[in-house]
């Protein structure tokens, strides 16, 4: 083997092992969580809780009730912890009695019923945005 045709295969060579490292870097880093900060984005909410509902819920509510259950939700949720020092207060997501009240007191067209339903639906669209892990165990206190 002439030293060109060696240089030339070693070359060749360390590209293909470039290669495969690169592919393996790549693989590597789409597997990875980003460290971006986790999203709710109300549009994503309302299409994911609308797709899951049954025909008569979605018929009623439309996404403009999803929407708006949603939005009094995220409101009521923010009023709950105003004014509270960082870290001290709790928020309970899901169709707790007191939300449900709170939403049916700020918009009188749709029943409890189908609050209740969108609150939880919007409990798999906040797992599969990595906003929590899972339900969290009930204690008695």
């Amino acid at each position: 083997m002439s030293p060109a045709s060696a240089l030339a295969l070693g070359g060749l060579l360390g590209a293909v092992f470039l290669i495969l490292v690169g592919a393996m870097l790549w693989q590597e880093m789409r597997g990875r969580p980003s460290n971006d900060p986790t999203e709710f984005v109300i549009d994503d909410a309302v299409s994911w809780v609308l797709a899951r509902l049954d025909s008569d819920q979605r018929s009623r509510l439309g996404s403009d009730g999803v929407r708006a259950i949603l939005e009094w939700q995220v409101f009521g949720l923010q009023r709950s912890v105003k004014g509270k020092p960082l870290g001290s207060a709790s928020v309970v997501m899901g169709p707790t009695a007191e939300t449900v009240d709170y939403i049916l007191s700020k918009i009188e067209s749709v029943g409890s019923d189908d609050v209740r339903a969108v609150l939880t639906e919007q409990f798999g669209y906040l797992q599969s945005i990595g906003a929590v892990a899972g339900e969290a165990e009930r204690t008695e206190s």
